[in-house]
């Protein structure tokens, strides 16, 4: 049969596949069997010759150096991490191999009784608990005392008087775990002896809680021992005692009241995030070239990480106004071989950008594939605080199962102001039982994205379920995990993903640090996201060169922290999976930029900075504050009749009021508050005597934010102060909102740009909270003005007087002519910008009047700024019966210079 005819038969196509995409080369199944044996073989060849990995050849130089301190060295650098960095498999106690440079001891051998009690233990224990790894590194610890230091050293030391211990039933406390007995006479015939246990165990284990920990367990095995092997004499002597002693030998250790990882700042994490996602952009660019032009045939990954202009994509991302450009990236993305569906069928497939490019055919291609998984896993670690733990072990067929549809992919792209958060299903846990918690349509692309490539991955291993863990006993069901690795049905590895953090982390402190064109490496105002590593290579991959400050584990402290006061510790805790607020409250670690902003504003209201001028009064502005006003009259003969005559409400608040001690209603408070607690204000009345409590100001971002205080209680006569103070707010965002612009225009430093932006977000959420008060006290005071069967002697001033409220949001001049009077009224609303207003329109109605000299010379004294221009307003508005708006109007068309022309005469002073 002829070439078409063959392809034209689907049976001759099983277990073929197609190499490459523009130029094919079609392998039958026997074909594809014969590569995968030449491919091992060249493997197990490429193995013998490779060299031996860092942490393997110190070990081998310790050996052959076998000098006096060797065994104490190698026994040191014999590191937590060591079962995976070649030389200890994950099953060693049921599979011993020997020590590196020390295979003249046979471990398995020596350890006979050692391997068979360490077996029963960990068999034992199957029964109640799902995980051992914290058991089985201390017993690795105690058996590289029993089997690597205590032979090296009796080689060393041939005259002592001691024996090997090859058996649980030899371990003599004195002589081996702790020398706690006195000396005697008798003792110091004993000779020399090797350093104990506990004395070594300090080079592996630093801290006292982790020593701690190893005697507890210990301290199991051996009772384990005692116990299981009382009949058989090769493990246990008839009256044997544990030589473990927890109550005697565990040390004191401070309990930290704070986690130890360090979070992420506040002005730093938004550009993290923004930099994974140009990570991810690259990555799918690279895909899309791999996938239609095969370009990493001959062109493998590189150490020196990619120069994105020379590759032909430049990530770009915009932050607060301004944009920024990511010309280098890390070589971060893993590339191997991997056979794909070249079109599947359904959702499956290579999205760039939320696009799906498969074309052509359908058919299985092979090609040097970019993987972008780990940095996917990054993405959903960084902005969800979850356990990477969780993440990694998400089933692909389930975290997407309680979210609500998307038409497509494209859908989570486009304007955030579009956006909104979406349900994760998290189907393993460290305490619980599956649970759900929401993430961004940032992670949830990412996630959707890797799960429609890895429906498109053909190999042995795409469908095969694992166990959590790979453990016997476990509570949940089997999974397909989201983040597969490219080479085993697992999850992408901790070692994995480990060396890739510092890879990412690497690039983005390079970025951070020249992003605005000015490479800042070694200033004082540097990022540092590294430490060089003790001994290290100058050359060499940054994960050899360098350990994270910031692990992955630290992006749960950063969640909880820069959370905290925008989320209650409650939600934070539901959100990263905590079981206890307790819990939770140890992950916040205060930032010091935040912190040093409330210090400073406490100081200032402490210290009264700001001396303000006399209250003047008008008809159009009330003052429930004063002694004499109504409201205060009535709540002084009556709080009951009074907070139902003067339409009283409870504070507003934008969040829950569940941390408040016992949740006292607002109203309640301020019945039952003593009078001289009781602080008035033209805005509101405060039941707690303006000491603010530490959860309002922890949630509200600052003392005295009364528009979104819920103990700040109002009535409907604060209504003209509150429309004042929303005038206020509004002035000072839009200042601000004009000084950013300027700053980041001058190029000034990010973080000033960031405080600004911060005090612009804490004014527009208290605005809000000031706008809902005045909505609800404008329908208390609708009812307050219906006619009623009921008599009172007493009237709120606002219907009393009948004054109508008006909003007004006009012309700048009308706004701030309106600011002016406010200013006027209540003098604590008065700022620099409405003084400056004050007096240009001062010089504007001299100069109209033809006072040229006047307001040229005009100099007021700080703070009379409102009264002058009030005296010089007044007589001309009454006389020509002008509107607020006809005063404006009138401001407005008056002639103005904003260039001034080339002075001809440079003389400041006459003569």
């Amino acid at each position: 049969m002829d070439f078409s005819e063959f392809m034209s038969n689907p049976k001759n196509l099983q277990g073929m596949r197609v190499h490459g995409h523009e130029r094919e080369r079609i392998e039958l199944h026997t074909h594809v069997e014969r590569r995968r044996v030449l491919e091992n073989v060249r493997a197990a060849k490429s193995k013998e010759n490779r060299p031996f990995p860092p942490f393997v050849q110190n070990l081998l130089d310790i050996a052959d150096r076998d000098d006096a301190s060797a065994p104490e060295a190698y026994f040191a650098a014999l590191t937590a991490g060591s079962n995976v960095k070649g030389f200890r498999p994950d099953r060693w106690i049921e599979k011993p191999v020997n020590y590196p440079g020390r295979k003249k001891i046979h471990v398995a051998v020596l350890g006979k009784c050692w391997f068979i009690a360490f077996q029963a233990f960990l068999g034992r224990r199957k029964l109640d608990y799902e995980t051992d790894g914290q058991v089985r590194s201390t017993l690795h610890l105690f058996a590289d005392y029993l089997l690597l230091y205590l032979p090296w050293w009796l080689e060393k030391n041939p005259e002592t008087n001691i024996s090997f211990p090859a058996s649980p039933k030899d371990v003599l406390r004195y002589y081996f775990v702790d020398r706690t007995r006195f000396h005697s006479e008798e003792e110091e015939q004993l000779g020399i002896l090797p350093k104990t246990f506990n004395d070594l165990m300090k080079l592996r284990r630093p801290t006292p809680d982790s020593r701690n920990i190893v005697r507890i367990i210990l301290q199991k095995f051996f009772n384990f021992v005692i116990t299981y092997f009382e009949e058989n004499q090769d493990f246990v002597t008839a009256r044997m005692q544990n030589p473990i002693r927890s109550d005697f030998d565990n040390e004191v250790s401070s309990r930290r009241g704070k986690t130890n990882k360090v979070p992420f700042t506040e002005d730093v994490f938004p550009f993290l995030i923004h930099y994974a996602q140009a990570v991810e952009a690259f990555g799918e660019y690279l895909q899309q070239q791999a996938y239609e032009k095969n370009i990493f045939q001959k062109t493998r990954a590189t150490s020196e990480g990619y120069e994105t202009g020379s590759w032909g994509y430049v990530p770009i991302f915009w932050h607060r106004g301004r944009q920024y450009r990511v010309d280098w990236l890390p070589g971060i993305y893993l590339i191997t071989r991997r056979t794909l569906q070249a079109n599947p069928d359904d959702t499956a497939g290579l999205y760039v950008s939320g696009v799906r490019i498969n074309s052509g055919k359908q058919r299985n291609v092979t090609l040097q594939f970019p993987h972008l998984t780990v940095i996917r896993l990054f993405i959903a670690m960084v902005e969800t605080g979850l356990r990477g733990q969780s993440i990694q072990w998400l089933d692909r067929r389930t975290f997407d199962s309680i979210a609500s549809p998307v038409s497509s992919l494209t859908s989570l792209y486009g304007s955030p102001l579009s956006q909104n958060y979406h349900s994760l299903y998290i189907n393993t846990d460290k305490t619980h039982e599956p649970w759900d918690n929401l993430v961004s349509w940032r992670v949830r692309r990412a996630m959707l994205s890797e799960k429609y490539f890895q429906d498109s991955v053909i190999d042995s291993y795409v469908n095969r379920e694992i166990q959590y863990e790979d453990r016997e006993h476990t509570r949940f069901a089997p999974m397909l995990p989201l983040f597969r690795s490219d080479r085993s049905p697992k999850p992408v590895s901790d070692t994995n993903y480990s060396m890739r953090w510092v890879e990412f982390l690497h690039g983005f402190q390079l970025f951070y640090n020249t992003r605005d064109g000015v490479d800042r490496t070694g200033e004082m105002d540097a990022l540092v996201l590294l430490a060089e590593r003790e001994n290290a290579a100058p050359t060499g991959s940054p994960f050899d060169r360098f350990t994270a400050i910031h692990t992955p584990h630290a992006c749960r402290a950063t969640y909880a922290t820069l959370r905290d006061g925008d989320l209650e510790v409650s939600e934070i805790a539901d959100q990263i999976g905590h079981g206890s607020t307790v819990v939770t409250c140890t992950y916040q670690i205060p930032q010091q930029k935040r912190l040093a902003s409330k210090l400073k504003e406490i100081d200032n209201e402490m210290m009264g900075v700001g001396i303000y001028d006399p209250d003047k009064n008008s008809q159009v502005y009330l003052h429930p504050e004063k002694q004499d006003s109504s409201v205060r009259q009535a709540f002084d003969k009556s709080r009951e009749q009074a907070m139902s005559d003067y339409g009283f409400i409870s504070g507003v608040c934008l969040w829950s009021l569940s941390e408040l001690d016992g949740d006292t209603s607002t109203l309640e408070l301020l019945r039952q508050s003593p009078a001289s607690v009781i602080r008035w204000h033209s805005t509101h009345i405060c039941p707690v005597g303006n000491q603010c409590p530490k959860e309002v100001v922890a949630n509200a971002g600052g003392l005295y934010r009364c528009g979104i205080c819920p103990l700040a209680a109002k009535c409907v006569d604060n209504l003209t102060a509150i429309e004042a103070k929303q005038n206020e707010l509004l002035e000072r965002i839009r200042t601000a909102a004009l000084r950013q612009k300027l700053l980041i225009k001058q190029g000034a430093a990010q973080e000033e740009i960031d405080a600004l932006h911060r005090e612009m977000q804490l004014d527009t959420k208290e605005l809000l909270g000031w706008r809902l008060s005045a909505e609800i006290l404008r329908v208390r005071l609708h009812k307050l003005g219906l006619p009623s069967a009921e008599y009172h002697v007493d009237k709120p001033d606002l219907v009393r007087k009948q004054l109508q409220l008006v909003s007004r949001s006009s012309s700048e001049s009308e706004f701030f002519l309106q600011r002016i009077a406010d200013s006027n009224a209540y003098p604590s609303l008065e700022s620099a910008e409405v003084r400056a207003k004050a007096t240009r329109y001062a010089r504007l109605i001299l100069a109209r009047q033809g006072r040229l000299e006047e307001a040229a010379f005009l100099d007021l004294r700080p703070h009379t700024e409102l009264s002058v221009f009030a005296s010089l307003i007044k007589p001309y508005a009454k006389a020509k019966n002008l509107t607020l708006t006809e005063l404006a109007e009138a401001i407005d068309s008056l002639p103005s210079t904003a260039v001034l022309s080339e002075a001809r005469d440079l003389s400041l002073l006459v003569g």
